[in-house]
């Protein structure tokens, strides 16, 4: 494994993080999102890569030091795909969103091994409540 996927994975399991602690927003503008930092330091404005190819956008540190993804990229990306993915694991199970939403509360209130997986459940839980909302 290369040092820079090495970097990107542990960049994403913390993006995940991220998106299963409520601390991204849309801004209002197609793939730009609030995203807010974990130690505390404000908010960042992340782009997605689809927004602005190769490496997406932020103002946050670390990309204008390292160039992205950054976390805060990632996290806004995971966002956004969370209720296409959570449709898509619907369709492929054959449930409703409210079935999936049902079995992914009771996953996480019985507990999981690892935080990683308990992250992942909460963003696809996120992803089945943001498009019920939608009416979708």
């Amino acid at each position: 494994m290369k040092v820079k996927d090495f970097e990107l994975g542990i960049k994403y399991r913390k993006a995940m993080a991220i998106v299963a602690e409520g601390l991204v927003s849309p801004n209002g503008v197609t793939g730009q999102y609030y995203v807010i930092s974990q130690s505390g330091n404000g908010r960042y404005l992340a782009a997605t890569r689809s927004t602005f190819p190769p490496a997406g956008r932020c103002n946050c540190p670390d990309f204008k030091k390292r160039g992205g993804p950054c976390k805060h990229v990632l996290a806004a990306e995971i966002y956004e795909q969370a209720p296409a993915n959570a449709q898509a694991l619907a369709r492929h199970h054959n449930i409703s969103l409210d079935v999936l939403e049902n079995r992914l509360v009771v996953d996480l209130a019985i507990g999981v091994r690892d935080q990683n997986t308990a992250n992942a459940l909460m963003v696809l839980l996120d992803g089945c409540r943001r498009l019920k909302a939608a009416g979708q």
